[in-house]
């Protein structure tokens, strides 16, 4: 995977960079804003994900997400930040970022997220995860109407961050069994991405 850091600690930009090419990513480059990861972009860049910081000091993590969807519009958007709220998490997802990770877990936690999102998961922290769906929980009465009660247990694990490996574990079932369910998810939530099937089981959006 092509990635992109984006953080104004760079400290943690060294750390974060040397770990994923260490897992065997292409770390394209760092940046330590928005204004500067827009700068070094050029017409032949192909990213894959973006790790975001929040609080920066030029335009922060959430504006920031709006000027990096349009110059790369193919690319997902994982926030990775100190900040741990149920209002970050949520107002991350609907302005389009794929995941959200926080940086007080291990520094693994980053290349186990962009596993999870190369597997078609949601990359986003267990605490994170929790946080958001016990906030909406009582409005996903749509969403339970629509998917069965195995559907919505595949999905309910998809969005705390789950691999498809640790699902086919927990629900003792194969790999393709959870890709079966992903499929039919998908089909009748009428997505084609995780984050898509995500963002429409915790904001009820039928």
């Amino acid at each position: 995977m092509n990635i992109i850091l984006i953080d104004d600690d760079t400290y943690f930009l060294k750390k974060a960079s040397n770990l994923l090419e260490r897992h065997g990513h292409t770390v394209d480059f760092t940046a330590i804003s928005v204004a500067d990861a827009l700068k070094k972009l050029n017409k032949k860049s192909v990213t894959d994900l973006i790790f975001l910081d929040i609080i920066m000091p030029d335009i922060d993590g959430f504006e920031g997400i709006k000027y990096l969807r349009k110059a790369l519009p193919e690319a997902q958007i994982v926030m990775c930040s100190v900040v741990e709220n149920e209002e970050s998490l949520f107002k991350a997802i609907t302005l389009g970022a794929s995941g959200y990770i926080i940086k007080s877990d291990p520094l693994e936690s980053i290349t186990e997220s962009v596993d999870t999102i190369e597997k078609g998961g949601a990359g986003i922290s267990p605490k994170m995860s929790r946080y958001l769906i016990n906030y909406f929980k009582p409005i996903n009465n749509g969403v339970e109407k629509v998917l069965s009660k195995k559907n919505l247990l595949v999905l309910h694990l998809i969005s705390e961050g789950w691999t498809y490996k640790l699902i086919a574990e927990k629900l003792d079932m194969t790999i393709d069994g959870v890709r079966a369910h992903i499929k039919v998810i998908y089909k009748k939530l009428g997505v084609n991405s995780a984050p898509h099937a995500v963002r429409k089981y915790l904001t009820n959006q039928l």
